[in-house]
């Protein structure tokens, strides 16, 4: 499966690679540490060694990706010329059925090729016991081929490198012999300017080359290594599009929320302003009604046109004498509660009530209106005494 470098650093930006190393006793050691890509960084973020067993190494790195490292006394390296049939095999066992053997090869700069053999019933079972636990197997690499990449980009400048087995001879930037080692030591090597233990040579190595996208010149991954990356391809790209999914659901329903709050808050708005003017139309035609309904008293009343009655009050308060009050004055009033069915009658008279000193001082004020000519009867409706003032009630008839 061929994958462009932008899409395979999206798809792998975090993968452990894994060294297992076969003692002498023919015991499988474990060691591995994580790659992460940081923009355009690659950094170690975690080391572990000495594990044992591929449950332990399954509590340690979950469900991460990892690339193997196989190294020990199963694998058997040689550098060779190159071979333009690719015969490789052929060439060092010469009766070796293909299919009972894994092969990496490593294209050196000056043209030879370094081989790396393993026998296919001792790679298989970790592939298909790693594949059953859920580990995604990116790939492998044999023996010392993948220290090559680190030679290639002059990350490391020593001449002689150990690994977990072997001690490799480095001349011109090329692994010339590998020769093994069975006994355990510790050597460090500057990668870069840092200081990385030789156990995990092999695990950095060979996960910087898949994060590098460095093509092999030899396979085709089997069976399970390609089922187990097409999974882990799947997984990501539906973790991937699915949060992008999410993401995108989540921005159109926030959009959505602040495009209805805003059109809900004029909304709200122009409804309120809305109830306020139809509260001020309301009220326009109630005034318009009560206007109609006074206007129409005012002509029933003859009062649209000019009339006496300020002729007649003015004249009535000039005669009064001193020491009367006036309290109440209606001009023209009903001369009947008001019914619907029947018309209003409003009678030609002034009502006044009032208070004076004495009945004398009533009596001389009655007398003097009725010597205007157009006052045609006064009657005196009712008189009565509160403390030393008299209280009175007045109906002045006009002709």
């Amino acid at each position: 499966m061929k994958r462009g470098k932008k899409i395979q650093a999206l798809l792998f930006n975090q993968l452990a690679g894994v060294t297992i190393y076969f003692t002498p006793a023919n015991q499988m050691e474990l060691s591995f540490l994580v790659l992460k890509r940081r923009k355009k960084k690659l950094e170690i973020v975690k080391k572990v060694e000495g594990l044992d067993s591929f449950k332990e190494l399954t509590k340690k790195i979950g469900k991460l990706p990892v690339w193997l490292t196989f190294s020990g006394r199963p694998v058997f390296s040689k550098r060779l010329e190159q071979d333009p049939e690719n015969n490789y095999l052929h060439r060092i066992l010469p009766n070796a059925h293909e299919e009972d053997f894994k092969l990496d090869t490593c294209k050196q700069a000056s043209g030879a090729v370094l081989l790396s053999v393993i026998r296919a019933d001792v790679i298989d079972p970790v592939l298909q016991q790693l594949n059953e636990m859920g580990i995604p197997v990116l790939g492998y690499s044999l023996g010392p081929n993948p220290v090559q990449l680190l030679l290639d980009a002059n990350l490391v400048e020593d001449n002689r490198i150990h690994i977990p087995g072997s001690i490799l001879e480095i001349r011109n930037n090329e692994i010339i012999s590998t020769n093994p080692e069975d006994e355990s030591v510790r050597h460090s090597y500057s990668i870069d300017k840092d200081l990385l233990e030789c156990q995990y040579i092999p695990s950095f190595a060979g996960a910087l080359g898949f994060m590098l996208n460095r093509e092999s010149i030899d396979t085709t991954p089997g069976n399970v290594i390609q089922s187990g990356i097409e999974g882990f391809i799947y997984r990501q790209l539906f973790r991937i599009v699915g949060l992008g999914a999410v993401a995108f659901l989540f921005l159109a329903l926030l959009v959505n929320f602040f495009l209805f709050s805003n059109v809900n808050g004029k909304l709200q708005l122009m409804e309120a302003e809305g109830n306020y003017q139809r509260k001020y139309v309301v009220k326009q035609d109630s005034l318009k009604q009560e206007v109609s309904l006074k206007t129409g008293v005012v002509l029933q009343m003859g009062l649209a046109e000019n009339t006496k009655y300020s002729f007649y009050l003015d004249r009535m308060i000039s005669v009064m004498p001193n020491g009367i009050t006036l309290n109440k004055l209606q001009c023209s009033p009903l001369n009947d509660k008001i019914n619907e069915k029947k018309p209003l009658v409003f009678e030609r008279q002034i009502l006044m009530e009032g208070a004076s000193q004495g009945s004398l001082t009533l009596n001389e004020w009655i007398n003097k209106l009725k010597d205007l000519d157009w006052i045609r009867d006064i009657e005196v409706v009712w008189y009565r005494k509160k403390d030393e003032l008299g209280e009175f009630q007045l109906n002045v008839f006009v002709k």
